[in-house]
């Protein structure tokens, strides 16, 4: 039975702590999976955020630390990664924020670039490249819009029905904070859909008030039949549960 470890966006920020990194990664260890699979926004890298550039909310910040931030939580991260697994990275529009700054701003080609993430040991695709792995297509977000051209280039469907309807294949996406499942039936089996997109702790101001009330956590895939698989879900509170638990359950290494 292959199992697929689902990473959704991390948003890594600078000062923000990396607990919730420690609990992933030792889940990970604990789940022992065939593949983990981060589907982008690894780095939030704010300090390159078009948005906020000129605003207060883009005061303060430095290309080096969101650079560092997302380098020293993805050295926690590979640390608990068994040797075996296979690792894939999936560049997400917060880490091609790099690349559109570099398009604008030219001079600066061959010093800023994917080359500064620390991604060594991964299997990196380019940003909504898609990997097709046991039977299932991962991507940061699919851009195919109801029509069946693929034009959404900044965002994708909305919900996980809308992206089995349009792409026809069993799938999954991050990008989109929360988590969406659907399944639908045909009659070459049974197409499944997800979206998550938030494994983080923090608030992000550009969501307001109202909308940070989702899903934060990570998934656990475990085939059972070529692109068909049951899975588990596990938000970050159900995470420290669980490993507080296996750690009080452990037994002593003291001599009897």
């Amino acid at each position: 039975m292959r199992t697929h470890y689902i990473i959704p966006d991390m948003q890594i920020q600078p000062r923000r702590g990396l607990s919730h990194v420690q609990l992933i990664g030792q889940h990970i260890a604990h789940v022992n999976p065939d593949v983990v699979i981060c589907l982008g926004d690894w780095w939030d890298m704010h300090s390159l955020s078009s948005y906020d550039r000129g605003k207060r909310s883009g005061e303060n910040n430095r290309y080096t630390y969101d650079v560092i931030a997302g380098n020293e939580a993805m050295d926690l991260l590979v640390s608990y990664i068994p040797v075996t697994a296979r690792k894939v990275f999936l560049i997400g529009n917060h880490e091609q924020r790099i690349e559109r700054f570099v398009d604008d701003h030219a001079e600066l080609e061959g010093l800023l670039g994917y080359h500064n993430l620390n991604l060594p040991g991964w299997e990196v695709f380019d940003f909504l490249d898609t990997v097709k792995i046991d039977g299932v297509t991962y991507s940061h977000f699919f851009p195919r819009s109801a029509d069946g051209r693929v034009m959404q280039n900044k965002s994708g469907a909305r919900t996980a029905r809308m992206q089995a309807s349009r792409e026809h294949m069993s799938c999954t996406a991050g990008h989109l904070q929360g988590f969406d499942y659907h399944e639908s039936y045909t009659g070459s089996g049974i197409i499944q859909s997800m979206i998550v997109g938030s494994a983080y702790p923090y608030k992000l101001s550009y969501l307001t008030h109202q909308g940070q009330d989702h899903f934060r956590g990570t998934v656990v895939k475990r085939f059972y039949k070529k692109g068909q698989y049951d899975f588990e879900r596990y938000s970050l509170e159900q995470l420290k549960l669980l490993l507080d638990t296996k750690k009080r359950k452990r037994p002593s290494k003291k001599a009897k």
